[in-house]
């Protein structure tokens, strides 16, 4: 549904599609069940299945140039790794953030400065985020992370700067 709406450039129908998503995952994730190894399996599986449509679609927004699309994409992908970081599923949170890595890489090639940006700032507070709940191995990947599509960021500058001359 969503991607069929990035199709027809419906901005609000991929908006609320996303934020259910997100409230969804969420919900799944917060459930006092997570104590129960099998369930706490199955919860990261359906995580993982929500991140892996999460990614194709920030990459569907991105190639369709939806500045908006994309940068909604990059909330929703934001909040859900700032909550599985909160309550311990680091793994799904670091997953979060190599989804979020890859979508600023790939806006910094498309030239897309709007998402770009957002991506980084968003990577930013997810840093912030895991060092306030101390879940450090998230924020050193955070940080790590950041500094790479930076320098992805200035190499595409100095390219860009060096083809106009």
């Amino acid at each position: 549904m969503i991607n069929s709406a990035l199709e027809r450039n419906d901005y609000e129908t991929v908006r609320n599609g996303l934020y259910s998503l997100k409230k969804y995952t969420i919900v799944l994730m917060e459930r006092d069940v997570l104590q129960d190894c099998e369930i706490n399996n199955k919860i990261n599986n359906v995580t993982a299945h929500v991140f892996h449509h999460l990614e194709k679609i920030g990459e569907h927004a991105i190639n369709r140039r939806n500045d908006d699309s994309t940068s909604t994409s990059a909330k929703v992908i934001t909040e859900i790794t700032i909550k599985a970081a909160e309550i311990g599923l680091e793994e799904m949170a670091i997953k979060g953030m190599n989804i979020l890595i890859k979508m600023g890489i790939q806006s910094v090639y498309m030239e897309r400065e709007i998402p770009s940006m957002y991506i980084a700032k968003n990577i930013t507070k997810i840093g912030l985020e895991t060092i306030i709940s101390e879940k450090y191995e998230v924020a050193k990947n955070s940080i790590k992370e950041h500094i790479k599509i930076a320098n992805e960021a200035n190499e595409k500058i100095m390219k860009i700067c060096l083809k106009k001359e």
